[in-house]
């Protein structure tokens, strides 16, 4: 089930704290339009990875540059084609969870490379000590 609509502020305020696997907004909407939605999306570190798509009745390049420029991940005409908007949301959220678990084995690795050097002293001759494998 698909939650109810509410305002793109409050929106950006839910986006920060719940786990998207994927936003779909229109570009023209009242208070804040779509391009500054996406743009403070991809601004907050918590949210900059999840995909973007942006719909809308226009129908011009300057409108597709603006919204790529706003950090979009795509840019489908109103109506969309259901199979396509189904085959790019698959996509786009296959991408974001590779995203997500390659972020996570950096993490991994970064905490045991901390762990290794913590663990581990060089002298003033150069020796290693406590270092263990």
């Amino acid at each position: 089930m698909l939650p109810k609509p509410i305002t793109a502020k409050k929106r950006c305020l839910r986006c920060a704290s719940i786990d998207f696997d994927l936003i779909l907004s229109d570009v023209m909407m009242p208070c804040m339009d779509g391009f500054e939605l996406c743009r403070r999306i991809k601004q907050n570190s918590n949210t900059r990875l999840v995909p973007v798509v942006m719909l809308t009745a226009l129908d011009d390049i300057p409108s597709k540059v603006k919204a790529i420029e706003s950090g979009a991940d795509d840019f489908m005409n109103k109506p969309p084609n259901q199979i396509e908007l189904c085959a790019r949301i698959k996509s786009l959220v296959h991408l974001k969870r590779v995203n997500s678990k390659m972020t996570s084995i950096h993490n991994v690795i970064f905490s045991l490379a901390n762990a290794v050097e913590s663990q581990r002293t060089v002298t003033p001759k150069g020796i290693l000590i406590g270092f263990q494998i």
